[in-house]
This record gives C-alpha cells, structure tokens and sequence, in this order.
C-alpha cells in the first residue's frame, strides 16, 4: 500500500504539473490531428488529442468496432476495457449528471458535437475511464520497474534516487500529450519493461509447461490491445528455447507439437476476434496493414525491384532517426551516470545478469521500430524505459554521493519544466501525433 501511494503521489504530481502548460499549441495540430483545448480555470487546462472522440465514441457503444474500416477494429481490447470502466462511471455518476452538463458545456463550446450535448455526463465517464486506464498503465510500469531494480541490483541505496528515476518515467512527452486524453500511446512506456519482466519470468519457470503457455495466451490477449505488443513474441519463444532445454532431449514431434500449441495459444485470441467480425458480417480491418503499410512495405517494394526496397528503406531510416529526438534526455542521464560510476579498474559497474535482457530487448525494439514503416517520437519514445532502467541499474549498484544526486535530480526538475512549458526534443515533423 505504501508503495501503491507513492506511486499515485509521483504520477499526479507529474501529469497535474502538465495542466499549466501553455493554452496555444502548435496550429498544425489542430489543422492536420484535430486537437482542441479544454479550460478548466484561468490557470489550467487539458488538450485533447485528435482521436478522443473516436476513442470515447466507440466505448459508449461497442458495436462500431463491426463498421467496415473501422480504424479501431484492430484494439479491442482497449475499447472494451474503456467500455467496462466507462459504464461503471456512468452509472455511480447518475446523482451528478445535470452538474457535469453545465460544467463542460460551459467550456468546450463549439468544440463538442453539437447532437453529443446532450449525453455531455456519458461523454464525461467514458473519456474519464481512458484516464484512470492511462493511471493503471503507469502504476504498472513504475511497479515493473521497481521490481527489474531491485532484482539485478537489490534495494534501492538511496530513496532520492530511486525517486528521480521513478519520476522520470513519467515525465515525458507521452505521458503529457496521452495521459489526460484517451488514447493507447502510455502502453510504449510499458511494453519495454514488461518484455524483460516476461523473460526472467519464463527463465525462472523455464520447467512449468502450463506457465508457459499461460504467457503465450496472455501476450495474444494483449496483442488485442495494442500492436506493438507483438514485441512479446520474441520473449515467449525464448521461454520455448528455455523449456526445451530445462526438459531435456525430446523427440523433434513433441518439440513440434509444443512449439504449435504455444503458438496457436498466442495467435488464438486475434483469430477468435477475427472470426466474431467474420460472423457479423464483416471484414477484420487494420488500418495499421491497410494504410500504413507496417512491415508490408518490405514485401510490397521488393516484389517491384531490389532497387526500390533499398531506396524505400534509406528512406525509412531517416525518418526513423528524425524520429528519435524524444530519446536525447534518457540518453543524457544515462551518460551522466555511466560516466560518474565509470573506474579504471572497472569499466562497467552494469550488473552482468542484467547485460544480456538489456541488450536483447533493445535489439528487439530498435529493429521493430525501425522495420516497422511508420516513424513518431512517440513510438521510438518506447526505448527511452530501458535507457532509465540501465541508469538506475548503474546508480543503484553503487552508493551515489549527495552532490551527484542533486545534480541529477537539477536536471530532471530543468527537463520537466521545460517540458511543461513546450516539447524541447524532437526533430521529426509529425512530433509525437
């Protein structure tokens, strides 16, 4: 519990923070994404990422997810999960309706769908929902975090630091532009850190059958939610090469026929879904695969020519670097640290069990990412979790001086209030929509 109230007290602290931000944002948001601006006083405020009526929208009633190109339809479980949460909103809110009408009719104006104005207090515990699975998305992640710590390098040396990197994690471009507006972007932070929470979990239950496709079926669930969860794979087919190795030679059939259930337990709740818009009479849709073309691209241009593949993906490639301005704080704090810990007789005080996980994760990413044909610092923000993790693995295996601490501590409290103030990092155009 204590820990839980630590965690509350640090993300509302961070997120409240981004509420005094400035009232004008940049115009192309609101020409090309549709973002608007929510008053609440004098002194505060929410902007509102273009897709949240999208996203609202489809929680109050689900069965848009059938619609023909619904560009929803490939995340349903963060719909629906919007939906549950949402409907018991709406319900405990029943005494307070016609308070919530006048409150936000009073403040977004035009800006709310004329024919909505009257479902105001619905529109109000839906949109709250997203907000409150935005909360239990970084609750995760600062308990995941936690425990990556304390299991490569034991309890935390020093409280202050284990604070700074806890409120790094949440002070950051996605979390001010995603956490007060619905949407899926807050699960970047996560998946990272999961991915290595995932495999030391399958390396310690290397021997449990059953474990192991409990993780295969759970990664396939949260494939519902967000795509970029596909980066589980990776890590439960290294829990298959593990189970293959804690139980002994095998006949190739059986590792066959394993490695089968495994996989059809990953894939079987995206083919369940799949099959329930089948049954409505419709046709799945993934905007991702249709119009973006993510990872198609590379068949798409080499079944044209060699030549148009490389091109496409040089391309590519400087789009993704454009894309990684968003990583140059993590990296910063991590370089100050590496290079404060940093002794002759020891050139890495990076605990060796914690190299490989590490090192194999951010391949993973750094290669999804960048195959991945659609580039936004949003997306590459992903592996600025695992730059924070080395970091506090590098303070937290040694015992920080109180100078070093402050110094760090000086630069998160600058990059936060300059981060409030504006978006200091990033150098691609479409930023973090």
């Amino acid at each position: 519990m204590r820990k839980l109230c630590t965690y509350l007290i640090i993300i509302l602290l961070a997120t409240i923070s981004f509420l005094f931000g400035p009232k004008d944002f940049p115009e192309a948001a609101v020409q090309k994404w549709g973002d608007f601006y929510i008053v609440l006083n004098k002194h505060l405020g929410i902007r509102v990422e273009g897709d949240a009526f999208a996203f609202v929208s489809i929680a109050i009633s689900p069965k848009l997810l059938f619609e023909n190109n619904q560009v929803r339809q490939s995340r349903p479980g963060f719909i629906l999960a919007g939906h549950l949460v949402g409907t018991l909103i709406y319900d405990g809110t029943y005494p307070f309706r016609d308070q919530l009408e006048h409150f936000f009719q009073s403040r977004i104006k035009d800006k709310y769908p004329p024919k909505e104005k009257e479902k105001i207090a619905r529109w109000f515990s839906f949109y709250t929902a997203y907000i409150l699975l935005n909360l239990l998305v970084l609750l995760i992640v600062l308990s995941v975090f936690e425990t990556l710590v304390l299991h490569f390098t034991g309890p935390w040396k020093n409280s202050a630091i284990r604070f700074l990197f806890l409120f790094l994690l949440v002070s950051n471009p996605v979390t001010k532009l995603f956490f007060w507006s619905p949407h899926v972007q807050i699960l970047n932070i996560l998946i990272p850190l999961l991915m290595i929470w995932l495999g030391l979990y399958l390396n310690r239950f290397a021997d449990h059958t059953l474990r192991l496709y409990a993780a295969g079926g759970l990664a396939g669930v949260l494939l519902l939610f967000y795509g970029s969860f596909l980066l589980l794979l990776p890590v439960i087919l290294y829990g298959y090469w593990k189970h293959q190795q804690v139980s002994g030679t095998q006949q190739t059939w059986k590792k066959l026929v394993h490695l089968f259930l495994l996989l059809s337990l990953w894939a079987f709740p995206q083919l369940a879904w799949m099959a329930i818009i089948k049954i409505q009479g419709g046709q799945f849709y993934s905007a991702e695969i249709s119009e973006y073309r993510q990872f198609i691209w590379i068949a798409d241009t080499l079944r044209q020519s060699a030549s148009i593949f490389f091109a496409t993906f040089f391309t590519y490639t400087l789009q993704f670097i454009n894309s990684l301005g968003s990583l140059l704080v993590p990296a910063v704090f991590l370089i100050s640290v590496w290079v404060y810990y940093r002794r002759p007789s020891d050139s890495s005080s990076l605990p060796v069990q914690s190299k490989a996980p590490l090192a194999l994760t951010g391949i993973c990413c750094l290669l999804f990412f960048w195959m991945l044909g659609y580039y936004a610092d949003r997306l590459s923000y992903s592996i600025a979790s695992l730059l924070y993790l080395a970091a506090a693995l590098y303070a937290n295996n040694m015992q920080p001086t109180r100078s070093f601490t402050a110094f760090l501590w000086f630069m998160a409290i600058i990059w936060h209030l300059l981060l409030v103030n504006g978006n200091p990092t990033y150098f691609g155009p479409t930023y973090f929509n």
